[in-house]
């Protein structure tokens, strides 16, 4: 999949109404996560690998990670993100 077409179907994803500073919940933009995981992808560290997302948040890299083939485990310590990256791999 091209960096592009992986940003179109990001963009689509959920993200936080409210996210808590205090719990560090910060957005990662769509472009950001694209570029990451595409160069990760060509390196060979997605496709068919398992993939742990630690503070998964919303889950948009742990998303990413699996429309390139990789074996996802999201994990994060607050319930309303955990639904959101729940609905996001809806």
């Amino acid at each position: 999949m091209k960096q592009r077409k992986l940003e179109i179907i990001l963009e689509q994803a959920k993200v936080f109404d409210f996210p808590s500073a205090e719990l560090e919940q910060y957005y990662t933009p769509v472009t950001v996560a694209a570029r990451l995981l595409h160069f990760a992808f060509l390196r060979g560290d997605i496709a068919s690998k398992r993939v742990v997302d630690l503070g998964c948040g919303t889950g948009v890299l742990a998303l990413g990670a699996a429309l390139l083939g990789g074996v996802l485990t999201g994990v994060d310590s607050e319930d309303r993100a955990l639904g959101v990256a729940q609905d996001n791999a809806k």
